[in-house]
């Protein structure tokens, strides 16, 4: 059996798309419960959750925030009022296309004691994050079309017990809105503790925000940068791999600053500003969006913004953005 945790912050535009699929699913009585977490919500989605609490598919209630206390709070505070072994956590932007999610995240369980933590893998269609306004294009480019295994709370199941004994709840200290999933997974490989990527896809939608502006992706930008810096203070650099695809923007800005590699850094930001976000250049041109031509500039400035919001989470030792 499993507790299902939603946290719900202003999903208006994808939450009918997860809960219709919640609605397909086979073996809904694995699902003991889901506890929908509403934190901050506006009216819009408070009004889809307490309509879907109405149908008698699935036992549901109902945490409510006035303000919003952030990710890994909600996580705890889930995890906490589970009763069962072992409990989901679900996004509010995701859809789930197969209609066995339930059995097939238990599965792997069976008979191994030693496994922490399922989940998926996700995509961000192609056709879905060209629907996005111009910005929001930016910002998702790198995902588009990209098949992600990850366990960062989407649709992740966990051994509620080996998760709270071996390696603790999410850190609401360090992590406001961003950052604990790489936290929690860094913590887990530290434990030797067996993650198990089943064969799953499921559909990411992130916010269909037609307004999403050159502001909103500005203070994304900031807000990963911080929780970056905050990964980096609590557990180091980590595998040199791993350190370079995840710190590469800002090494780009800091080399602008060394002397002995000041050359090549200017050579790879230009080069940096034009191929970072190459789809949206393609997009731009093939529809003549006069925006196009501000992605060298505005690809620059969220660089140097991104660099300096990693600084601030390294000195603070936190994410709070």
């Amino acid at each position: 059996m499993i507790t299902i945790i939603i946290p719900v912050h202003n999903g208006e535009t994808t939450l009918p798309l997860l809960l219709a699929s919640l609605l397909r699913q086979n073996n809904k009585e694995l699902a003991e419960e889901i506890i929908f977490i509403l934190d901050g919500a506006n009216p819009a989605s408070t009004a889809l959750v307490e309509n879907f609490l109405q149908n008698d598919n699935y036992k549901s209630r109902i945490i409510v925030h006035q303000a919003p206390a952030g990710l890994a709070s909600c996580y705890n505070e889930g995890i906490a009022a589970a009763s069962t072994a072992f409990f989901l956590f679900m996004h509010q932007d995701i859809v789930l296309n197969s209609n066995d999610v339930f059995s097939s995240l238990l599965a792997p369980f069976d008979g191994n004691p030693d496994v922490v933590v399922t989940y998926p893998r996700y995509l961000l269609p192609v056709a879905t994050w060209e629907a996005f306004s111009f910005w929001q294009k930016c910002f998702f480019s790198r995902q588009a079309g990209r098949v992600i295994p990850s366990y960062s709370g989407k649709c992740d199941c966990y051994r509620k017990e080996l998760l709270l004994s071996k390696v603790g709840g999410f850190d609401e200290e360090t992590y406001r809105t961003a950052g604990e999933d790489g936290d929690i997974a860094r913590r887990i490989a530290a434990t030797g503790l067996k993650t198990v990527n089943v064969p799953l896809e499921l559909t990411h939608l992130h916010s269909r925000n037609p307004d999403f502006s050159f502001k909103d992706l500005f203070y994304k930008e900031c807000q990963y940068g911080e929780a970056h810096g905050a990964n980096l203070r609590k557990h180091g650099a980590g595998a040199i791999t791993g350190f370079l695809m995840t710190y590469f923007r800002p090494l780009l800005v800091l080399g602008l600053f060394l002397p002995v590699v000041r050359m090549p850094s200017a050579v790879l930001v230009a080069f940096y500003s034009v191929a970072y976000t190459w789809r949206v250049y393609l997009y731009g041109i093939r529809t003549m969006n006069w925006r196009t031509f501000l992605l060298p500039a505005a690809n620059v400035f969220l660089l140097f913004a991104g660099a300096a919001c990693t600084a601030l989470g390294f000195m603070t030792k936190r994410q709070r953005l």
